[in-house]
Parts: C-alpha cells; structure tokens; sequence
C-alpha cells in the first residue's frame, strides 16, 4: 500500500489515494480488524472531503455504521 499511495501522492492523484485508503480499509475489515479499517475510512474521508469527492457520504455512512461518527 504505501508504495501505491506515495506515488498516487506524488501524482496528486487524489482520487487515487481515496481508492488506495478504501481498498485497505475493506480488507481490514474483512481481516476483522475493525478498528484498522475506521483508522484508514478517516483518512479516505478527509481527502474525500477535501477534494469535493462524491464518494465522502459513502465513507462517513460506513464510520457511522462502526461507531465512529455521529449522524447529525
């Protein structure tokens, strides 16, 4: 991952970078590391976010489903 992430960064690929985080966090989650995954969904969110991404809700609703943020 962090060899794809820093040349995704380097490109300023930021829509990269959010596949990158997402996919880690997926696997995590599969790997039942829960508190894993919501670490790399935080970090997909803020560059989600940052960048005016669509997927940003998608995100936030799978930190919402884990406890991690608050809805409203």
């Amino acid at each position: 991952m962090s060899d794809a992430l820093a040349t995704a960064f380097a490109a300023r690929d930021i829509a990269r970078v959010i596949d990158i985080y997402t996919q880690a966090a997926n696997q995590s989650e599969q790997d039942g590391d829960i508190d894993g995954a919501c670490f790399l969904l935080t970090h997909a969110w803020v560059h989600a976010l940052e960048a005016g991404d669509r997927r940003a809700g998608e995100i936030r609703a799978r930190l919402i489903a884990h406890g991690r943020e608050k809805d409203g």
